[in-house]
């Protein structure tokens, strides 16, 4: 019952703040994809999109990985915020998933210099540290730099859920 109270009340927070936007959808992945051209293939198959796992858990970015192994979308990950803006000036993005609370640069920053990287590629932040980011969460917010949040741990479907709503599409298998 206290820990339903607690997330409820942690949701009300960033709810007063603005800084919770919760869409709902369907979504894809894939693995080590080849560029050909303009159009991404992976054993046949067009990819529809390319995700950047930024997360200093090895276990978080497998677990995105492993959620997203059978679809469509090609799952790129980096241990910190560094080698994930190197991997979003090489990559170019469609989704990105960011930890906040990394070793060296903070999410937050990370977060700062994605949006000048790549202007336009939707951010969904997923931590367990909701607390201690709220007023560097509320400056980027009001820099008008976009994200959405969810809060760690993810269970698998969950996972797909919010690729779904962020990219807009349903599930595609490989």
């Amino acid at each position: 019952m206290a820990v339903v109270f607690c997330f409820e009340y942690i949701l009300f927070i960033f709810e007063t703040l603005g800084l919770r936007r919760w869409r709902i959808g369907s979504h894809g992945t894939v693995r080590n994809g080849a560029i050909l051209g303009k159009t991404r293939h992976r054993e046949g198959h067009t990819l529809v999109g390319r995700i950047l796992v930024i997360d200093d858990d090895p276990g978080v970015r497998d677990a995105f990985s492993m959620a997203l192994e059978d679809t469509r979308y090609e799952v790129v990950s980096a241990e910190d915020g560094q080698k994930g803006l190197e991997l979003a000036r090489m990559y170019e993005p469609d989704l990105v998933l960011l930890d906040l609370k990394m070793p060296g640069m903070s999410g937050v920053e990370t977060l700062r210099h994605l949006h000048g990287i790549c202007p336009g590629v939707p951010v969904y932040i997923v931590t367990a540290f909701y607390g201690e980011f709220l007023e560097p969460l509320r400056a980027i917010q009001d820099e008008g730099i976009p994200f959405d949040l969810a809060r760690k741990p993810l269970a698998l479907d969950e996972i797909r859920t919010i690729v779904d709503s962020v990219m807009g599409t349903q599930m595609v298998t490989a």
